[in-house]
């Protein structure tokens, strides 16, 4: 998988690869990737890239990267506030 993410201010790619080595229970041909691709103003955007050994395992994969990354994302804590007030 490939993804594109922007980070909130503070939140450093280092950050975030901790958390995909956390949350990532899935074997993987190499560790995850998180690259700096952009500095935007206090936003930082990176691309994480993994591979997963059996390609069956690429959505689990691809939900684990999500919910780590996500957690971390630019406007989280909007989507999160929004999110809490449809419940």
């Amino acid at each position: 998988m490939d993804l594109r993410a922007r980070l909130r201010p503070g939140v450093t790619p280092q950050d975030v690869q901790a958390l995909l080595e956390e949350a990532i229970d899935k074997p993987l041909i190499a560790p995850p990737r998180v690259l700096l691709e952009e500095l935007d103003g206090d936003e930082v955007v990176v691309r994480v890239q993994a591979t997963p050994v059996h390609a069956v395992d690429g959505p689990a994969l691809a939900g684990d990267v999500l919910r780590a990354v996500g957690r971390e994302a630019a406007g989280a804590e909007r989507a999160g506030a929004h999110d809490g007030a449809a419940a």
